[in-house]
C-alpha cells in the first residue's frame, strides 16, 4: 500500500516539477522505502492511530497525560504514523515530544520506531509537496522570485529528510 502510495506522490510531484534533479530525488526516496520496507512488512495487525495526535487533543494532569481526544481522523494502521508530523506536536507547546513520547510509551507500553517515523516524515512532506504548491497557483507566478523560493524550501526539505534517513538508518 505505502508503495503505490510512493509511486503516486512520485507521479504528483513530477507533474508539478518541484525539483530540478527529480531522477535522483526519487532514486533516493525509493532507496529509503527499500531500507524501511521490511520493518513496514513486519506490521501484521492495524493498530489504533489517532491521525490528529497533539497536545491540543490530549487531556492532562499535571505533567501526565489521563486521556485523549477528538478521533475524527483515526485509522487503523501502525501507531508510528501519529508522529509523523511533528510540528503538529509543537504546534500548540513548543519543545513538547519529549514529554510526549515519555507518555505515550507509558500508555501503550510500546517503542516508537525511529526509522519508520523518519520515513512516514518523509512520505508526509512528499505528499503535501504538491498540494502546497497547488495553493499558490494563481497567487506565485510559475518561475518568479517567490515561487523559486517555494521551489528550494521543497528541495531542501526533502534533501533534509532523505540524508538523515540514510545517515541514521
Amino acid at each position: 500500500y505505502l508503495g503505490d502510495c510512493l509511486q503516486n506522490y512520485c507521479q504528483k510531484v513530477s507533474t508539478a516539477r518541484i525539483f530540478e534533479n527529480q531522477s535522483e530525488i526519487e532514486r533516493k526516496v525509493w532507496g529509503a522505502f527499500k531500507k524501511v520496507e521490511p520493518l513496514l512488512s513486519s506490521i501484521n495487525e492495524p493498530e489504533l492511530v489517532h491521525g490528529d495526535f497533539h497536545f491540543a487533543n490530549l487531556i492532562g494532569n499535571e505533567a501526565r497525560i489521563s486521556g485523549v481526544v477528538d478521533f475524527v481522523w483515526s485509522i487503523g494502521g501502525d501507531p508510528d504514523l501519529d508522529f509523523r508530523s511533528p510540528t503538529n506536536i509543537h504546534d500548540s507547546a513548543n519543545d513538547s515530544e519529549p514529554t510526549l513520547t515519555t507518555e505515550y510509551l507509558k500508555m501503550t507500553k510500546r517503542q516508537p520506531n525511529p526509522s519508520k517515523i523518519d520515513f512516514y516524515r518523509m512520505l508526509i512532506k512528499l505528499e503535501l509537496m504538491p498540494v502546497s504548491l497547488n495553493h499558490w497557483v494563481g497567487k506565485v507566478p510559475w518561475g518568479d522570485a517567490n515561487h523559486r523560493q517555494i521551489m528550494k524550501t521543497f528541495d531542501l526539505t526533502l534533501h533534509r529528510l532523505l540524508t538523515t534517513f540514510v545517515e541514521t538508518n
